[in-house]
């Protein structure tokens, strides 16, 4: 599967010319999928020969295949960076492995009860960042919202999501300090101002920190002491845009189907 989709990706890459000027097509940065330069192995190399030739099409045309790390139980499709379903029908927002409880995703509380639970058919339940969690002091999120966006609101006294997508991805959020307040409004910049790397981030198998969130299947909850803001609570679900194939939902799909 991922050779499929790695050689399908590639080859529609093939007709941009954003790096002609370095002879190349493409990055190795989340912008291009990312590619890390991993040894060879056996396993890959088969499956490289294996499918020679294959790729996904659509209408006879052969189609850009988004992949990524981690779902948080749900994909979302290509409205997270303003593209039209009409444009890409065949990326969806869908259940992946467990029973669709039926809740509206793009509704606040709706996918607060979703991020919040569990769901053991998740064919990523148990992977790393399946659910993780970070919690911050009003000072410590201040501060590196102001290091990670350039942007100077002081202390932050709130954080609302103004929209989310389908499967429930967030591409709006509204911060508020006590000098002026900012929107974010795709899911690159909500993710890079919010990361931090001096923070310890809970996962399902241990503690990491990241520079950026996972992912913005997540929600911002404030923390109390009483009446007094102490800081706020990210809680969120997957690795990665959530666009098209889990790459570790694929290799459970392998392993058990």
């Amino acid at each position: 599967c991922q050779a499929v989709c790695a050689r399908s990706y590639a080859y529609t890459e093939l007709s941009n010319n954003y790096y002609s000027a370095y002879g190349a097509h493409i990055d190795d940065s989340i912008q291009f999928q990312v590619y890390n330069n991993s040894a060879r192995s056996d396993s890959t190399d088969r499956a490289v020969e294996e499918t020679s030739g294959l790729v996904l099409s659509y209408n006879g045309e052969t189609i850009k295949t988004y992949y990524y790390s981690t779902s948080c139980g749900s994909t979302t499709d290509v409205t997270l960076w303003g593209n039209t379903n009409e444009k890409y029908p065949y990326f969806v927002a869908e259940c992946v492995g467990g029973i669709d409880k039926g809740l509206a995703l793009t509704v606040e509380s709706e996918f607060t009860q979703f991020i919040q639970s569990y769901n053991d058919a998740d064919y990523d339940y148990g992977c790393s960042l399946y659910r993780w969690k970070m919690e911050e002091t009003v000072d410590e999120i201040s501060d590196s919202f102001r290091r990670q966006t350039g942007k100077n609101i002081g202390k932050i006294s709130d954080i609302d999501v103004v929209e989310r997508v389908n499967g429930g991805a967030a591409v709006r959020v509204k911060v508020t300090g006590d000098k002026g307040e900012v929107i974010l409004e795709s899911e690159s910049a909500i993710r890079g101002a919010f990361g931090n790397s001096n923070v310890e981030m809970e996962t399902m198998t241990g503690t990491a920190k990241y520079a950026n969130l996972p992912s913005t299947f997540c929600i911002f909850e404030k923390v109390m002491d009483g009446k007094k803001l102490t800081g706020f609570r990210i809680t969120g679900g997957g690795y990665g845009h959530g666009i098209g194939m889990s790459q570790n939902a694929a290799n459970k799909m392998a392993e058990s189907m």
